[in-house]
């Protein structure tokens, strides 16, 4: 029983904690897209596992590469006349777990997500710059099914155990989502990306009696929606440790770092050369993200958990609007 409950645990960290985002962007976005799946770190049971999540995450500050921008900045040393004051982000993720065998689960995460954006826009020569929000856009996020293959499972004298598999980020989001203009919005507040987007992951995990961690790499590959419009493919290394001073208590801390590459627009139906985050060349880069959180499991099969992370360190292409920080909190129980 202790094995099983030990492949458990790693079999839903390894699955669960790569959860895709429902589109690829650039690494301020992509922050709150790779954590709402941390209720994964908690065992599945026999057979099934369902968790809830909670992410919330608020953009705002720039960067030109790996220097910080004023929008005065910004105003001074560009022609944009549309430029993004702050962006929130809310996501509601349902996670189901299955495992047809010890060696073989397969998962399904299906998030429900909320943006709003605050704008600064410029009204022409003489009359100054306006602020301005567009409305709330929300709806059914991109669909993430994946399957994971145990390698090396734990035995009486290893508790490390290593996992491999591999998945898909499926167009069931609206990615056809217009303003008030009758033009598309921005491609990254769309609930959904528009593509079929394979993803492979790698994932090893030891279980001590109070500490543990994993670590795991993954990949999602982005292919061109049916509107032209590509998001930048994503890389993915993460690190995750947890002391617990406590039986039912434990503290994590976490690293993870990100290369997203550069969106494109191929018929320019997303692209608007005045509006600093509709044009394509103010997509992708790199990211060093940290991150802390607790864990609690009350007796039975539950896990509760709350994660606070924030941004080391980032270069970005071209200018962008940044995460300042992120907040993910999420429940999970198996049976």
């Amino acid at each position: 029983m202790k094995i099983n409950f030990r492949i458990a645990l790693l079999l839903s960290a390894a699955l669960l904690l790569i959860s895709v985002p429902s589109r690829a962007s650039s690494p301020c976005c992509e922050s709150a897209g790779s954590d709402h799946a941390e209720a994964g770190n908690t065992a599945i049971g026999d057979r099934f596992l369902m968790g809830l999540s909670y992410s919330y995450s608020l953009m705002e500050g720039y960067r030109e590469g790996a220097e910080s921008l004023s929008i005065g900045d910004i105003r001074e040393k560009t022609d944009y006349t549309v430029i993004p004051v702050d962006m929130e982000m809310e996501r509601y993720t349902l996670s189901a777990g299955y495992k047809p065998n010890p060696r073989t689960p397969v998962s399904v995460a299906v998030p429900y997500v909320r943006y709003t954006m605050a704008m600064s826009l410029d009204r022409g020569p003489g009359l100054g710059w306006e602020e301005t929000e567009m409305d709330p856009v929300s709806g059914l996020g991109d669909i993430v099914l994946r399957s994971g293959y145990v390698i090396s499972p734990p035995s009486e004298t290893d508790n490390g155990s290593l996992t491999v598999g591999a998945g898909v980020k499926t167009p069931s989001g609206d990615y056809r989502k217009k303003g008030s203009s009758g033009n598309f919005i921005h491609a990254h507040m769309q609930p959904g990306s528009g593509s079929w987007d394979p993803l492979a992951f790698i994932a090893y995990g030891r279980e001590g009696e109070k500490v543990s961690f994993d670590l795991s790499a993954s990949y999602q590959y982005a292919t061109r929606n049916p509107e032209g419009y590509r998001f930048g493919s994503v890389a993915s290394l993460k690190a995750t440790g947890r002391y617990y001073p406590l039986r039912r208590l434990g503290i994590s801390g976490g690293l993870e770092f990100l290369d997203v590459g550069k969106a494109s627009d191929r018929d320019g139906k997303y692209t608007n050369p005045a509006s600093l985050i509709d044009d394509t060349a103010n997509t992708g880069g790199d990211a060093l993200w940290g991150s802390a959180g607790l864990e609690l499991s009350p007796p039975g099969s539950a896990n509760v958990s709350l994660k606070f992370q924030f941004p080391l360190w980032e270069r970005v292409n071209g200018i962008q609007l940044v995460t300042k920080y992120g907040l993910v909190a999420s429940f999970s129980a198996s049976f």
